[in-house]
């Protein structure tokens, strides 16, 4: 019971109440004076199920092994971003329920205008520019609205990773009311677009982005079976082909032979795209380091770029790039202190990360795959 990931285990099963009462009150405090002092207090702070600051001062003050400060900062940093983030989250949630109430083109652009204004360090998130496409398509503004969702559309997995986590969902009807809330935006996009094709790609990648059970309905009621004859011919599309190179890559991958595949990105990443390319096709594109001058060129110009950037996707971008040894020489001339081993560097991101109160279970669980298992890590699972 006192190895790290047993803790873990056993600390997520109290705070998601999958462990009985009896067992908290009899077992498990009984095998309390087995542990060391430092994991003893981390588990008898998760059976107290603190709910304030104040709580926390009060419990702390009568515990003698626990570092009061360091507990009380990880408290604060870890509630001030949930909040802020809750707040996002509750002004997505009302927008959304409240999308289909009848009032004028004057209204919406009122509304729309002021939400925007509550959210504007969140306009380039996914939340943001939903919120974004679904205003204009509230006005009729549909090359504004194509536009947002275009945007939506570059985004991957680990970029919504770093944007919302589990843990700002007070609980589970919370998570399932956010959920909810995106499968009737979705609808709402399908009504208004106009633009069949489109939806068509914004669902596709929609589903590939939220793996949860909530958005299986998504799955199965906008089911899109792309047969690779179909792809092909929307290849040619100047509209919805080359467009989406991150897109059709995921899809094709699954579907066609690796020359295709191959072929397919060497005919989509030109200069010009590599240029103006979001973050998430880097991992693609680095594999044309060596093959096309320009390209190389092009691609080393944007690498520049994620070097001096303070975003926490952007840094991960550039540690998967790191790995890349031709990538790596460039990088540490230009940032020389970046000249470390990758588990060094990995170790010390996502641990910043934390330290920030952002991605967090992201974080831990890649901690815990570099082998880091300092149990003061469980404070932010904890609190």
């Amino acid at each position: 019971m006192t190895g790290f990931k047993e803790s873990l285990g056993i600390i997520l099963s109290i705070k998601n109440g999958l462990i009985g009462p009896s067992f908290q009150s009899t077992l498990l405090p009984k095998c309390l004076s087995k542990l060391s002092p430092s994991l003893a207090a981390i588990y008898k702070t998760a059976l107290k199920n603190i709910g304030s600051k104040l709580q926390l001062e009060q419990y702390l003050s009568g515990e003698p092994n626990i570092d009061k400060d360091k507990i009380l900062s990880i408290y604060q940093v870890k509630h001030l971003e949930t909040k802020k983030m809750q707040q996002v989250i509750l002004l997505f949630n009302q927008f959304v329920e409240s999308i289909d109430q009848v009032a004028s083109r004057k209204d919406y652009i009122y509304r729309g205008s002021h939400l925007l204004e509550k959210l504007k360090t969140q306009e380039a998130t996914f939340m943001g520019l939903l919120l974004k496409a679904l205003i204009a398509l509230q006005i009729d503004n549909f090359g504004l609205a194509q536009k947002h969702i275009n945007n939506l559309i570059y985004s991957d997995t680990e970029e919504i990773i770093f944007q919302i986590q589990r843990h700002y969902f007070k609980s589970q009807e919370d998570f399932k009311r956010f959920y909810q809330n995106l499968l009737s935006a979705t609808e709402y996009i399908e009504k208004k677009l106009k633009n069949t094709m489109l939806f068509k790609l914004y669902i596709t990648h929609l589903a590939s982005l939220f793996h949860h059970d909530q958005l299986i309905s998504i799955s199965q009621q906008y089911a899109i079976d792309w047969s690779l004859n179909t792809i092909r011919k929307i290849l040619k599309s100047k509209n919805y082909g080359l467009k989406y190179p991150g897109l059709w890559y995921k899809i094709l991958i699954k579907k066609a032979q690796i020359a295709e595949v191959l072929k397919f990105i060497e005919d989509a990443l030109t200069p010009s795209l590599i240029s103006k390319m979001h973050n998430s096709l880097f991992p693609i594109v680095q594999d044309y380091l060596t093959a096309h001058t320009q390209k190389r060129n092009a691609i080393f110009t944007r690498i520049t770029s994620l070097i001096h950037s303070q975003k926490n996707y952007d840094n991960y971008i550039l540690l998967q790039l790191l790995k890349n040894n031709t990538v790596k020489q460039f990088v540490i001339k230009k940032r020389p202190a970046l000249n470390r081993t990758s588990f060094q560097l990995e170790r010390q991101f996502y641990r910043d990360t934390m330290s920030q109160g952002k991605a967090l279970e992201f974080s831990l669980y890649n901690l815990i795959k570099l082998g880091d298992h300092d149990t003061s890590l469980l404070w932010w699972v904890v609190l």
